[in-house]
């Protein structure tokens, strides 16, 4: 058995932070994704969410993860610290501008920005320092973090990354069509 059929490949972040994208360049990859297609495409992700129903109760029951190795899947950063430690893990971890996610979030709910706007972005800076250390002592877990803004900017550095952490020195042309800098919206 490979490292890739052993290990779960996870797309994370936080959300609105470019989940579904790095899902859609892993899937280009030729990676299997663990998808139920429930969650529709709308207009803030015109392209699908890439999500699995059961993820959300993952604290709940993570008993489906050793079902998802040698595949793809999406589990936003909250839900990192309930993955079963003795399974292997190969995350992709992206990074973007808080302003940026927040301007993202509020859009999608329809809300402006209010009294709570400070608040929650102190608790997604603390939560990203402590996702940090958590995904630092599973044992078998390997990690790649990459730049949202890097990722829209300069896709071909950033999917060679990609490619390279996934055993896929040279990823498919075509990849790079995931990447569509118009769907860039929420800029700080």
């Amino acid at each position: 058995m490979s490292i890739m059929e052993n290990e779960i490949i996870v797309a994370s972040g936080l959300p609105r932070a470019g989940t579904s994208l790095l899902m859609q360049i892993i899937g280009s990859l030729g990676f299997e994704m663990v998808t139920d297609e429930k969650r529709q495409a709308d207009d803030h992700n015109p392209r699908g969410y890439y999500e699995y129903s059961p993820v959300k109760a993952l604290c709940r029951d993570n008993s489906f993860l050793p079902e998802c190795r040698g595949k793809a899947i999406k589990i936003v950063a909250p839900l990192l610290s309930c993955l079963d430690p003795e399974l292997a893990y190969r995350i992709i971890f992206i990074e973007r501008d808080l302003e940026e996610i927040m301007a993202s979030q509020y859009r999608m709910l329809n809300k402006v920005r209010d009294a709570h706007y400070e608040a929650i972005m102190k608790v997604f800076e603390n939560d990203l320092i402590r996702f940090r250390q958590h995904l630092g002592q599973l044992p078998y877990c390997h990690v790649l973090y990459v730049q949202h803004r890097g990722l829209i900017l300069n896709p071909r550095n950033t999917v060679m990354q990609i490619g390279e952490f996934l055993g896929i020195p040279d990823p498919p042309e075509q990849t790079l069509n995931c990447v569509d800098s118009g769907l860039y919206r929420n800029r700080s």
